[in-house]
């Protein structure tokens, strides 16, 4: 047992592994936040960029609006017209604006699944794929604030 606790120790300490996000990385801070549409993923995208927020001493400051849509689309109907599949699409734009210029990026994911029998059980699965796709989106607007 000791052998194997020293021998995955050894692997992890030589291996190089850090983390993707690390704060001392940022090379700018974010001013102010605006939210176009006040909404549960516009709000939830805002709180993971509260981090980057009045950070001193960085040489970029930027001030960033958000717009974000929900969309669920019919997909396919059975034969009596009933809808049977559907696609969930979320769709982020971030407009940053930096030294009165303004740059425009949007963020899509989406999401296809089947209906369910319980109304109820079908909207707690979609609120779960909005949440995930949000944090997929969180994750694609860091990774294009740190270019």
């Amino acid at each position: 047992m000791k052998n194997i606790i020293l021998t995955l120790l050894l692997f992890l300490t030589s291996c190089g592994y850090n983390p993707i996000f690390l704060n001392n990385q940022v090379n700018f801070a974010i001013n102010e936040i605006k939210l176009e549409n006040k909404n549960q993923i516009s709000y939830k995208i805002k709180n993971s960029l509260n981090k980057y927020v009045n950070l001193s001493k960085k040489p970029r400051a930027i001030d960033i609006e958000i717009a974000s849509n929900r969309d669920i689309k019919i997909t396919s109907k059975d034969q009596k017209g009933n809808a049977k599949t559907f696609d969930l699409i979320i769709s982020v734009i971030i407009i940053i604006t930096e030294n009165n210029i303004n740059t425009e990026k949007e963020f899509k994911r989406s999401f296809s699944y089947q209906t369910k029998s319980n109304k109820f059980e079908l909207k707690n699965y979609e609120n779960t794929i909005q949440d995930n796709l949000t944090n997929k989106i969180i994750l694609d607007i860091d990774k294009f604030l740190m270019k």
